[in-house]
Order: structure tokens, then C-alpha cells, then sequence
């Protein structure tokens, strides 16, 4: 079976995505993604735009971007929404599938 680490992001950060201006997705270190990210070893990443339905056929096309795990890296990154540096996983997005 294949190990699926799921993402749901707004749709700013999946269409920058989609559009290949970014590469890596952010989360803050916490308890709860410490959780569900360290340790694991997943086989793809599943990008959502939003929370969408899912019907009798799967998702409707352009809702989900499929990407091969590569990994994260955890390191302090600069965060200009609150102009401050947070310790965050970097997820990779390099290959798509």
C-alpha cells in the first residue's frame, strides 16, 4: 500500500505550486506535525486546493497535485507574514508524478 503524506493548503499556495514558483511547502514544528512527519517514511505527497469533495470517480481534476516523497529538512526559515524567523519542516516538491 502506498504511504500518502496528505497537505490541504489555500488556493494562493497550491496555485504558486502548480505554477512551479515554489518548490517547498512549510510547516511549523509542532507536536502535531512531528507526529505525522518524523520518522516516516512515505511514498508520495498529496497537495489539496482546500478541503474538496470527493465524489463517486475521485477528486475533481485541478483540486490535487501528486508529488514523489523527497523528503524535509527541519531549519529555521524566515516567516515575513509575522516578520519573524520559524523552525520549520521543509517538505520537498521536486517530482511530480
Amino acid at each position: 500500500m502506498i504511504k500518502v503524506l496528505s497537505l490541504n493548503l489555500t488556493y494562493r499556495w497550491f496555485d504558486l505550486i502548480k505554477s512551479d514558483k515554489k518548490k517547498v511547502e512549510y510547516r511549523v514544528v509542532s507536536d502535531f506535525w512531528k507526529i505525522r512527519i518524523e520518522d516516516k517514511d512515505f511514498d508520495e505527497i498529496h497537495i489539496f486546493r482546500g478541503y474538496p469533495k470527493k465524489g463517486l470517480n475521485g477528486y475533481a481534476s485541478g483540486v490535487i497535485q501528486k508529488f514523489k516523497w523527497n523528503g524535509y529538512e527541519k531549519k529555521i526559515v524566515n516567516y515575513p507574514v509575522l516578520e519573524q524567523e520559524i523552525n520549520c519542516y521543509c517538505i520537498f516538491l521536486t517530482e511530480r508524478i
